[in-house]
């Protein structure tokens, strides 16, 4: 039921994010899911809540959380993991800016969990580049190094647009050589290397706050 181009129409809002055509995504977004609420399909609904959040990351990070944490809901109630994970991530990252940063680990150590158990590496990755940022929130420079070292990537720089000058400011914390070391450790990890040293990462992260 609904309109059944609802989907190309949300996959369309989400162009418009990763392309930084922000003002355009929201004005598109909120018609996005009025119309993914009339399929009554779960789905659909928290892909286009999902879209909708990622577009007030900026502009509206409380309502953007709202939004996230509402796609997420949809998204458990159908088990739909793939898009539980996407705005976990995606509200981890607020979480480290606005909210809570032991939410902000928390979501992080769930959607990392769900994209490794499902062998989506260039997902894990772009959750992985948000838990870098995180880690240098909290002052965690050399392992926010290596994460950042493993996960950098074009989809990555789009998905998580704050590590670009994430990986600007360790260079400043770390100096250039340290900073190159630690990357280089990180491109050299495996998948599961990687997914392990997050994991570990996070708990020590958590026993600090």
């Amino acid at each position: 039921t609904g309109d059944p181009l609802t989907f190309a129409r949300t996959c369309i809002v989400l162009g418009q994010v990763l392309t930084s055509r922000v003002d355009t995504a929201i004005a598109l977004a909120g018609g996005v899911v009025d119309a993914a609420e009339a399929t009554g399909n779960p789905c659909m609904l928290s892909f286009a809540l999902l879209n909708f959040g990622m577009a007030l990351r900026v502009a509206d990070p409380a309502t953007a959380m709202n939004t996230l944490r509402r796609g997420m809901a949809e998204a458990r109630g159908s088990r739909n993991r793939l898009w539980e994970a996407s705005c976990a991530t995606q509200l981890a990252g607020l979480e480290a800016h606005h909210g809570d940063l032991r939410a902000s680990l928390d979501l992080y150590f769930q959607a990392i969990s769900v994209y490794h158990d499902a062998g989506d590496t260039a997902a894990a990755k772009g959750t992985l580049g948000g838990l870098a940022v995180c880690l240098d929130l909290i002052s965690r420079y050399e392992p926010a190094a290596i994460v950042a070292g493993y996960a950098t990537s074009p989809l990555t720089g789009t998905v998580i647009p704050d590590l670009a000058s994430v990986v600007d400011h360790l260079v400043g914390m770390l100096g250039a050589d340290r900073h190159t070391s630690l990357t280089t450790t990180g491109l050299a990890m495996s998948a599961a290397e990687a997914v392990r040293f997050a994991f570990d990462q996070i708990e020590l992260a958590r026993g600090e706050l």
